[in-house]
């Protein structure tokens, strides 16, 4: 073989497929309102033209203001709900296009952990009764000494006792039935948690075991993960980049580590700018504001840019023109003056508590 020949062959790269793909997703929810003689249907869009990847063993964090559109999109991952536009591809397969067997199959490896903890237990089942559920639906022949012990295999993995087994949820604190919710949503061995606001209702010292938990079983058990929170300090510990999302749309999605260090769009900034400061002094000597002013209603947007009412650097073609998601800086961005506020930003510092 010609040597010259043997050296301009291309070499073979590996490309490693995400195994979730968003793209494009819209929603929109029908509303209706007056009274009955004047009863008229309104549309909501929840989400519009959302996109992104996950890869294996990653945590995509999901940060936004309320009506910011994540439990919409948390449910459309899960095929809870059916897109109006655009698909969602978990491995290869489109979710909302498989038949009702098919997409049945599917719930064992897309798994969801609630809000509200104690909530999200049956009162009237004990906790092996609950985790034994999901096993005797989707096996419904394996024999009951398996499950036995998968079911306390998995309560001693998240840190409940396995002689525990037979008590009820209100016997446990909010921070033990978080456990057993996340060994509900685990036992079926899933490659995909959603994970919707998992931690808002505990306290912040349980926030942190809860926190570490999910990054240990991560770890060992090769998931990947969407994290959904309000607090900006919990998605930066458990994420590898971050999504933000304002009024259904994506504002930034970028690494962890670059999203907090410089974060480029307003509302970005706007956020990490809000979060308070445990430090008098530095609280007081900050200057560069948060957050201003309410977001307006999803009934009734903006023209151009969603956050055009309550950005300080916006101009006139913010209002009249909708922006595009687009790369910038190793990361996606829907803005019309990144490039200009990139250098802006550039001279000025986040928050002390976001660098930290």
């Amino acid at each position: 073989m010609d040597k010259s020949a043997a050296q301009s062959k291309p070499t073979s790269t590996i490309v490693i497929q995400p195994v979730l793909t968003v793209e494009q997703v819209s929603y929109q929810y029908q509303i209706s309102s007056g009274d009955w003689l004047h009863r008229k249907q309104l549309s909501l869009q929840a989400l519009q033209q959302v996109s992104f990847d996950l890869h294996r063993g990653e945590t995509l964090g999901v940060v936004g203001e309320s009506g910011s559109g994540k439990s919409t999109l948390a449910r459309i991952v899960l095929g809870l709900l059916r897109p109006d536009h655009g698909r969602v591809c978990w491995r290869g397969e489109v979710l909302h296009e498989l038949d009702a067997e098919k997409l049945r199959s599917k719930r064992k490896e897309l798994q969801l952990v609630f809000q509200d903890p104690q909530a999200a237990l049956n009162p009237r089942m004990t906790i092996g009764e609950i985790l034994a559920e999901p096993l005797n639906t989707f096996y419904p022949k394996m024999a009951t000494l398996q499950v036995r012990e998968r079911v306390r295999g998995m309560l001693k993995m998240v840190g409940i006792l396995p002689n525990q087994v037979n008590r009820y949820a209100h016997e446990f604190s909010g921070g033990q039935c978080q456990r057993i919710g996340i060994a509900r949503a685990l036992i079926l061995n899933p490659r995909l948690l959603v994970c919707d606001e998992p931690v808002s209702a505990l306290d912040v010292s349980i926030q942190a075991q809860i926190i570490q938990l999910l990054q240990d079983l991560q770890r060992k058990l090769q998931l990947s993960m969407i994290f959904i929170a309000h607090d900006l300090s919990v998605v930066r510990y458990i994420s590898d980049r971050v999504l933000v999302m304002y009024l259904g749309q994506v504002m930034e999605l970028a690494s962890c580590d670059d999203l907090y260090a410089k974060p480029l769009h307003p509302y970005t900034r706007a956020l990490i700018q809000s979060v308070p400061i445990p430090d008098p002094d530095l609280e007081h000597a900050h200057t560069e504001r948060g957050l201003r002013g309410e977001p307006p209603s999803p009934l009734n947007p903006p023209v151009g840019c969603p956050f055009s009412t309550r950005c300080p650097y916006a101009v006139e073609r913010c209002h009249q023109e909708k922006p595009l998601l687009r790369p910038y800086a190793e990361r996606l961005i829907t803005c019309h003056r990144v490039e200009e506020l990139a250098d802006e930003f550039s001279t000025s510092t986040v928050r002390p508590s976001a660098q930290a």
